[in-house]
């Protein structure tokens, strides 16, 4: 009888760790998909810094352009 429980703890024991070993596996591949995800976000992130700064290029040069051909107040 003592030998029964002991190959069961032990069967207890070995599907802990293969669950165990899975659920690391699937900790690993979303840690791997968080980091590329977070990649691209910085890409995202650092093309809208760009379109800004080119909006705000493109604004300052239509503002001069109107000034020029006196389309605006020149108080401004």
């Amino acid at each position: 009888m003592n030998e029964k429980v002991e190959n069961l703890v032990l069967e207890q024991l070995r599907q802990l760790r293969a669950q165990n070993d899975r659920i690391l596996e699937a900790m690993r591949a979303i840690t791997v998909e968080v980091q590329a995800t977070r990649h691209h976000v910085r890409g995202n992130e650092l093309d809208i810094d760009a379109q800004r700064d080119l909006v705000a290029s493109m604004q300052a040069r239509l503002h001069r352009i109107e000034r020029r051909l006196q389309l605006v107040d020149h108080t401004e």
